[in-house]
């Protein structure tokens, strides 16, 4: 292993200023698409300074077939997404120039930025500036106000990019160190046997699994969540974890220095508390007013919120930024001993101890050790000053349930619903003892939402009036449904489509069963629903360019305009069709 000093190489900070220069290109994409919707008039300025340090677009290299396409797959290759042709394009540019010794404008700047990086990572007084936070809504409140999501932005790209490079020299570093059964913000690594990236899948992999190893047997089964983890994450927990982590390290790379990442990631942590950034903010208006926001304020745990309130109450440093590459990892960090601790006690083929990010399951075929491993649990977890949700009351079936984030011991029952429960949920899945998974109701609701918001949010740029014509509109909304659904499906390659980036592939766990056929069916429903009521939407807009919204009651005058042809989501572009494709290919590998 070497020092953070030699992870930084010139090439590793080139790919890192390249995916942000492909992610500046499709926000900038989406901008202009806005525009071209809108009424505004004027072209939305979206600059960035890593367009100063990478080549202009009209000297990026042309990827040709090879570059564009990826392997076959069932004899047809598949163009690669939009977002990973411009990194290629990009990156494939600066090593082009770089060679040729090219005297690009910007290859000055970029090798200025690049020594500023290094010494920056080497300099004892650097500091990672505080990020910018960006409410994103949560959850919508009847009378009430809504609650958001404080996002972190890091915008000096001198610390966005030494943030991403100091999580992937830490994310390997400590890897090893970290129970195998924790799946998220993990590296590529070996797990059970295989040389893989884990993802919430591969929990219900595990699960699955113990299911079929126990099949016979009585299986109880506990859960817990903690309360708005990333706000209450307590610093000093943090430092004391990292640096037995630290410690181990040097004994494992002997002669390695790890000053400077130790120096950054405690100004990682130095840069942000939850009480000064984000709490303060609830009183702030002008901060509400700036970012368009009506009714909102930031949530938190009732504890904190009475010590942060009182003038006299000492609040520790707490709340690591949500959005920051390090983030993740300090949650690996901070539940590292408390995995530990649990996974000692586990009967290896009788339970199973799975953990994804702050939320934890446990299975196990006895009730006895089940509620000891629990109460072990949330001993620890208090330990490391984390709070979990409150127990809930196990009745069996009713939405206070379902509710419920942290359940003490249950029976995971195949039919006897009064004594148990007889599906267990995790990661967005539910599962039965016959081995169904199902959608978990909250999931379906939140995409449901999304088919809603982006309707929504193209007619709230049309107001009153819009730039384009209806068909205009109306392709806009129904790619993007489609693309979201289930990716950018056309109809010669729907058949071969790999789904990737769409949310069909984000539940590629799901079996066939007549629970999950109703739910998938459902989705298709509701976007068909939504697409008929943006048609009638637009139908009370006159259609020539700045029109007008029809009074409500009024006809538009549409008497000599062609009529719509009829909108068809079917198996091309269904949810259905390739959720029903999955199981194929899930069956073929």
């Amino acid at each position: 292993m070497e020092s953070f000093v030699e992870f930084v190489t010139d090439k590793r900070i080139i790919e890192c200023l390249c995916r942000k220069r492909a992610s500046e290109a499709g926000k900038r994409h989406d901008a202009h698409h806005r525009h071209a919707l809108s009424s505004d008039k004027k072209i939305p300025d979206v600059s960035h300074i890593v367009y100063s340090l990478t080549p202009p677009r009209r000297q990026w290299i042309h990827l040709g077939e090879k570059g564009r396409l990826t392997a076959a797959l069932g004899g047809r290759r598949q163009t690669i997404s939009t977002e990973e042709r411009t990194y290629r394009s990009v990156l494939w540019t600066i090593m082009r120039d770089m060679e040729n010794a090219s005297d690009a404008p910007y290859l000055q700047e970029l090798k200025s930025f690049i020594r500023g990086l290094k010494d920056r990572i080497q300099d004892p007084e650097y500091s990672i500036e505080t990020p910018r936070t960006i409410p994103i809504l949560k959850k919508r409140k009847d009378g009430a106000k809504d609650e958001y999501r404080p996002i972190c932005l890091f915008e000096n790209l001198y610390d966005a990019i030494i943030i991403i490079l100091s999580n992937r020299y830490l994310s390997k570093l400590f890897d090893g160190y970290f129970y195998e059964d924790s799946l998220a913000f993990r590296p590529k690594r070996r797990f059970h046997g295989k040389i893989v990236t884990t993802f919430h899948h591969d929990a219900i992999s595990l699960i699955t699994n113990y299911l079929e190893h126990n099949r016979g047997r009585s299986i109880y089964v506990a859960e817990c969540d903690m309360q708005k983890f990333y706000d209450t994450v307590n610093h000093e927990v943090v430092r004391e974890e990292f640096s037995k982590l630290i410690t181990l390290s040097r004994e494992d790379n002997p002669g390695i220095c790890f000053d400077e990442i130790t120096h950054i990631f405690n100004s990682y942590l130095d840069c942000y508390n939850f009480t000064e950034c984000v709490w303060r903010k609830n009183t702030d208006t002008d901060y509400w007013e700036q970012n368009g926001v009506e009714n909102g304020m930031f949530g938190w745990v009732k504890e904190y919120q009475t010590r942060a309130d009182s003038p006299r109450a000492k609040m520790p440093d707490v709340g690591v930024p949500q959005g920051g590459a390090i983030s993740g990892l300090i949650a690996n960090i901070v539940i590292n001993r408390v995995d530990g601790v649990i996974s000692k006690k586990l009967h290896h083929d009788n339970d199973l101890y799975v953990r994804y990010c702050d939320d934890m399951l446990l299975l196990s075929t006895n009730k006895r050790r089940c509620g000891r491993l629990f109460r072990l649990y949330t001993k620890e977890i208090k330990k490391a000053k984390l709070m979990p949700h409150p127990r809930g009351t196990l009745e069996f079936g009713t939405s206070d349930y379902w509710n419920t984030k942290t359940k003490p011991v249950y029976k995971w029952v195949q039919n006897d619903l009064i004594s148990g429960s007889r599906w267990i949920g995790f990661v967005g899945y539910e599962m039965n003892r016959m081995g169904e998974i199902r959608i978990r109701k909250a999931s379906l609701k939140k995409e449901k939402r999304k088919q809603r918001k982006v309707i929504n949010d193209i007619f709230s740029l049309t107001y009153r009036k819009h730039r384009v014509n209806d068909k205009s509109m109306t392709q806009s909304y129904r790619s993007t449904l489609v693309s979201m659904a289930v990716g950018r499906v056309t109809l010669w390659n729907y058949q071969t489509l790999k789904n990737e980036y769409c949310w069909i592939n984000g539940f590629r766990m799901l079996n066939d069963n007549p629970t999950v056929r109703m739910q998938i069916r459902d989705l298709d429903r509701c976007r068909n629903r939504v697409i008929r009521r943006a048609r009638v939407g637009l139908a009370r807009l006159d259609s020539i360019v700045g029109g007008t919204i029809a009074k409500e009651g009024d006809n538009p005058k549409n008497e000599n305009k062609e009529q719509s042809p009829v909108d068809y989501y079917g198996k091309p572009f269904s949810y259905y069709y390739h959720f029903q494709k999955n199981l194929k290919d899930e069956m073929c590998d």
